[in-house]
């Protein structure tokens, strides 16, 4: 059990105290009069009208929270304060109950409307879908009350901003991709009841008032150049395989086949010339980069 867990217990046992203390006394008070006034029958309309105050008093010294539900109310000595989670609890009378500080406990999801991007270390621009989840902390009401909720999402969003990008920082753009989970993780430490002391997540949240119930990366996904570049990379290489084989011949020597026709051949025999042929000129590495700038191009 939490400190404030012990705290918070420790005062509702107060009241509990000054309820029953304020019943015995009115019950003790009411069998003195009776058996006063009415003699044998003293300490039965005694008792009967203890049960009676009971009734009537008890909605002041009683309130129900409901489930999934906090309550703040205000003491009239003051002004302060102070907090109720579900169920049934012990209360000052002077505590005044309103209806707007009930708040609904359950966690609300914040979602970024467009990928967030971040760069790698190999310097490779990453999109990343993230999510995060948080409620109020029904025993910290009285500091989540003094925020609205766009200033506590962005005071989470920047904080994750932040781990996030140093985590991919760590990594080079493909492992990153590869390693979403063990990021989610990295992500979620910092919320944790076992983070260390002092963690800027738990400092973000006793700052708030609330509780981060989840963080989550959807996915990990590469930019439309990184693809395209990518996937131009694969195609030269395959090329390339191709072009080499065509001017072997089945002993391992070399054909008289030139690099540029080996090349053109090996565009068409991958469909990537689809109008005309595509003349790649030079020989070896000048070839070569012809060839990649035809794959970009699609070979038209």
């Amino acid at each position: 059990m939490s400190e404030v867990t012990k705290k918070v217990t420790k005062k509702d046992r107060r009241r509990m105290y000054v309820a029953l203390l304020f019943w015995i006394l009115v019950a003790i008070i009411a069998i003195m009069v009776a058996s006063t006034l009415f003699g044998k029958y003293g300490l039965t309309i005694g008792l009967a009208l203890g049960i009676l105050n009971f009734g009537l008093s008890v909605k002041y010294f009683l309130i129900s929270v409901p489930e999934v539900t906090g309550l703040l109310t205000i003491n009239l000595f003051g002004g302060k304060l102070f907090p109720y989670g579900p169920g049934l609890h012990f209360k000052y009378p002077w505590e005044i109950v309103k209806e707007k500080n009930y708040f609904s406990l359950e966690a609300v999801t914040v979602k970024r409307e467009e990928f967030a991007t971040f760069v790698s270390r190999d310097g490779v621009p990453l999109l990343v879908d993230w999510t995060f989840q948080y409620r109020p902390d029904e025993e910290k009401l009285d500091t989540f009350i003094g925020f609205n909720r766009g200033e506590i999402e962005k005071g989470f969003a920047d904080l994750l901003s932040v781990n996030i990008s140093a985590a991919i920082a760590e990594q080079d753009a493909i492992p990153a991709r590869a390693n979403i989970q063990v990021i989610r993780d990295e992500l979620q430490k910092p919320f944790e009841d076992t983070a260390a002391v002092g963690s800027p997540g738990i400092k973000l949240e006793e700052k708030y008032g609330v509780q981060v119930v989840n963080t989550a990366i959807a996915d990990i996904a590469f930019t439309e150049d990184f693809q395209k570049a990518r996937t131009t990379e694969r195609v030269a290489e395959r090329l390339n395989m191709v072009a080499e084989s065509l001017q072997k011949k089945s002993d391992g020597t070399k054909k008289d086949i030139k690099d540029k026709d080996a090349l053109n051949t090996a565009l068409i025999i991958n469909k990537n010339v689809t109008k005309h042929i595509q003349e790649v000129e030079g020989e070896g590495g000048q070839a070569l980069a012809a060839l990649i700038m035809a794959a970009a191009r699609g070979g038209k």
